[in-house]
C-alpha cells in the first residue's frame, strides 16, 4: 500500500470518527432538550426564563447541525482532490494530511467548485 493510500485510509477514518461524534452530540442535545423540557414542568421557573434555556438549546442544536454541514462539504472536497491522483483512494475524507505536495491548489479549485452560492 502507498504512503498515500495509507493515508487516505487514515483520513477516512478521522472522518468518520467526527461525523460520528457529532451525531452523538445532537443525541446527547436532543436529550438535554427534553430534561430541560421535563425540569421546566417540575420546578417553578419564570417562562422567560425557561424560555432562555430553550432557545440556547435551540441554537446551540443549529450550529452543531452546521457544523456537520461544513464537515460533509469538507469531504466532497477532499474526495473530488484524491480523484484526479492516480493510486489515491477515493476513501479520503476528512483533512489534510497525506495529500501530495502542491495539492494547495487542486484544494482551493475543488473547495471552490463545491461551494453552494450565498
Amino acid at each position: 500500500m502507498t504512503t498515500q493510500a495509507n493515508a487516505a485510509r487514515v483520513v477516512a477514518g478521522d472522518s468518520r470518527a467526527v461525523l460520528k461524534s457529532t451525531d452523538a452530540a445532537l443525541a446527547d442535545l436532543g436529550t438535554l432538550f427534553l430534561s430541560a423540557v421535563q425540569a421546566t414542568e417540575t420546578i417553578t421557573l419564570p417562562v422567560s426564563v425557561s424560555q432562555k434555556v430553550f432557545e440556547i438549546i435551540h441554537r446551540n442544536l443549529g450550529l452543531t447541525i452546521e457544523g456537520r454541514g461544513a464537515t460533509a462539504e469538507t469531504i466532497r472536497a477532499l474526495r473530488k482532490i484524491a480523484s484526479t491522483y492516480p493510486g489515491l483512494e477515493i476513501a479520503m475524507e476528512g483533512c489534510l494530511d497525506g495529500l501530495p505536495m502542491g495539492a494547495a491548489k487542486q484544494v482551493e479549485r475543488a473547495i471552490a467548485s463545491t461551494s453552494s452560492p450565498a
